[in-house]
């Protein structure tokens, strides 16, 4: 009975041994953060996506201080153990843009998933994005991710993660073949030309449609 007693504390103890040391291999360091966000002083914005896209719309407004049709707009997105940098573009500026290397990721209520135009599962974003940063050929710069509202927010939440969680995968391997060596031993100068040859852009869709329409409905009503 003493022999099970102490084996139980053992399991116990290796347990929570495990666990401390998964938490901080979790831990982001500097440069892997650095990498994820454009300004660490932007203003941080989690919201509920349960209510109703004008709302969303009005209190970003009030966060960002902006005309968010006429501007691309950024806030930060803390989640877990990181910061990301999330852009809100307007659909006329995304127009214009040449030679962006896009893929989009749109999502619906019953947690399906199309990634790139494929039905994917939602637990392969990590090795999806992974795959895409690491090719030579049409490396992706730009992620858009489409939901509808209505998307319970842990989905979006962890969908956002795993896309930086690809992205820095597949960094860390870039850097061991430039630099011979982790992302996290990288120097400044190191860091900066990394993050310069593998920009990532998060890029939440759904605002720019719900801002384009409002914006030509309200010309359309300052022209009758």
């Amino acid at each position: 009975m003493r022999n099970t007693f102490y084996s139980i504390i053992i399991i116990l103890l290796l347990f929570s041994c495990k666990t401390e040391k998964q938490e901080i291999t979790n831990t982001l360091c500097e440069n892997q953060q650095y990498l994820l966000t454009k300004n660490i002083d932007l203003p941080t914005f989690n919201f509920d996506l349960n209510i109703n896209t004008e709302e969303h719309i009005e209190v970003l407004k009030d966060s960002l201080k902006n005309n968010l049709y006429d501007y691309p707009n950024l806030f930060n997105w803390e989640y877990k153990d990181r910061i990301i940098t999330i852009d809100i573009i307007p659909i006329h500026l995304m127009t214009c843009s040449v030679s962006r290397h896009e893929l989009t990721l749109t999502l619906n209520t019953k947690n399906q998933m199309l990634f790139d135009s494929e039905l994917k599962r939602t637990g392969s974003v990590i090795s999806l994005v992974k795959k895409n940063y690491q090719s030579k050929i049409n490396r992706v710069k730009v992620i858009n991710v489409d939901f509808p509202y209505g998307l319970s927010k842990p989905i979006i939440n962890d969908i956002v993660f795993d896309i930086s969680e690809g992205y820095l995968k597949a960094m860390e391997q870039q850097s061991n073949t430039v630099f011979k060596k982790s992302i996290c031993e990288l120097t400044k100068e190191e860091i900066k030309i990394l993050k310069e040859d593998n920009q990532i852009q998060i890029y939440f869709q759904s605002f720019s449609y719900q801002i384009e329409e409002d914006h030509r409905i309200q010309e359309m009503i300052n022209t009758y």
